[in-house]
């Protein structure tokens, strides 16, 4: 599992206690079962709004654990619908 979230928000009055929250429910799963992978990543002066396109690339490089990019994992992948 892959959580990324804006370094930006932790001084937010409004967000820093949604982002507290969503890091602990993360790491209380991860202590439930410690066979699930997780990485909680901050993406430093970025906002919810901007953070997207870095959990996004970031996110799936570590999910698959391949270091390449999306478009480059999704070459000579063919789907047969």
């Amino acid at each position: 599992m892959f959580c990324g979230y804006g370094g930006a928000e932790e001084d937010d009055p409004y967000l820093t206690h949604y982002i507290e929250r969503g890091v602990a429910l993360l790491q209380r799963l991860q202590a439930a079962d410690p066979a699930m992978d997780v990485t909680i990543r901050r993406f430093d002066r970025e906002t919810h709004g901007s953070v997207f396109a870095h959990i996004f690339s970031s996110g799936y490089r570590e999910i698959w654990g391949t270091g390449i990019s999306f478009v480059e994992a999704m070459r000579g992948v063919s789907i047969d619908l």
